[in-house]
């Protein structure tokens, strides 16, 4: 059988396993960077107006950003963490089901009607369809393209590092 040898092949491989750490490192700041980015973006502009208007604040105060190393992979996440009630239907809309409303500190609901108010012990609601108001997935389809370059700047700068 044929044998092929690859001369310098030892300084090849010593070149590549070194190249790990240096790339891992690279790309694991600039996720950083940009998960901070895109969770700055669901906030201030997604929740802000773009997609949401901000009521409570409770849903942008929820987003967080994570970034890991592990397993010689870089995994980034901009999610909801203790998301409000809430957050799921907005973000992929939904049907909230027909049900009752009843008074929780009062003696009665009250509402307004054609003008006037309205006091009641018990609301029926029907079904209401909410449509999806994206602002995770509408966001980072916003930056994808950033995200994408930059991650190949910081991997092209890591390799350029090591062959100077």
């Amino acid at each position: 059988m044929p044998a092929v040898s690859l001369i310098g092949a030892d300084e090849a491989y010593r070149r590549f396993d070194r190249l790990g750490p240096d790339v891992q490192a690279s790309v694991l700041a600039a996720s950083q960077i940009l998960a901070a980015r895109l969770q700055t973006h669901v906030q201030q502009d997604k929740l802000s107006g773009q997609v949401l208007n901000r009521l409570s604040g409770d849903l942008a105060a929820s987003i967080a950003a994570n970034v890991e190393l592990g397993d010689g992979a870089v995994t980034a996440r901009v999610f909801c963490a203790n998301p409000p009630p809430y957050a799921q239907i907005l973000e992929f809309g939904g049907v909230i089901p027909a049900h009752e409303a009843t008074p929780i500190s009062a003696q009665a609901l009250s509402f307004m009607i054609d003008g006037r108010r309205v006091f009641a012990k018990v609301a029926h609601i029907p079904d209401v369809t909410v449509p999806a108001h994206s602002y995770l997935r509408a966001s980072l389809q916003d930056m994808a393209a950033e995200i994408a370059t930059e991650l190949q700047q910081a991997v092209a700068s890591a390799l350029k590092g090591q062959t100077s």
